[in-house]
């Protein structure tokens, strides 16, 4: 039992004495008195009640609050360490990639190179034709690489 509980039990029973003493009296002064003290203890364990009710509240929502916290912290702990693994992952497959493309790269260099020597006359004809076609692709009228048209004069008369 805590200060407020003896303070509103002691002004209960101030109040059924006084309550008490003016039916035996028939003071309805003192009557009312005990009765307005009753009250009064009435209000003041509700508002201990109502008090603890929301101190009970605060401190459930604190736990919870705590809790998702906690919770929240070692999903992201376990996200971050799954993301950790997959950037590792991708920066090995990226480098194995590289590699295989910059290999490609020498093998396709040393076949260009045998061929030139093989067969000048046939390579050249084929940079001839290659040429023709990017000064082709980029003079087309569709191209996005061909210079913009100069505007259409138009005359007022």
């Amino acid at each position: 039992m805590g200060n407020h509980d003896i303070d509103a039990a002691v002004t209960d029973l101030k109040g059924k004495v006084k309550d008490a003493a003016g039916g035996l009296t028939g003071d309805t002064g003192l009557q009312a008195e005990g009765k307005l003290d009753q009250g009064i203890s009435k209000a003041k364990q509700f508002a201990h009640d109502a008090t603890d009710a929301v101190q009970d509240g605060v401190e459930h929502l604190r736990d919870k609050a705590n809790s998702a916290e906690e919770h929240a912290r070692r999903h992201a702990e376990t996200v971050t360490a799954r993301l950790r693994d997959l950037a590792e992952t991708a920066w090995e497959k990226a480098a194995d990639a590289g590699g295989k493309v910059y290999e490609t790269g020498v093998r396709g260099g040393q076949k260009l190179g045998e061929s030139l020597e093989q067969k000048p006359v046939l390579s050249v004809a084929l940079a001839g034709v290659v040429g023709y076609l990017a000064a082709f692709m980029i003079h087309s009228p569709s191209s996005p690489l061909a210079p913009e048209p100069p505007p259409k004069r138009r005359w007022l008369f």
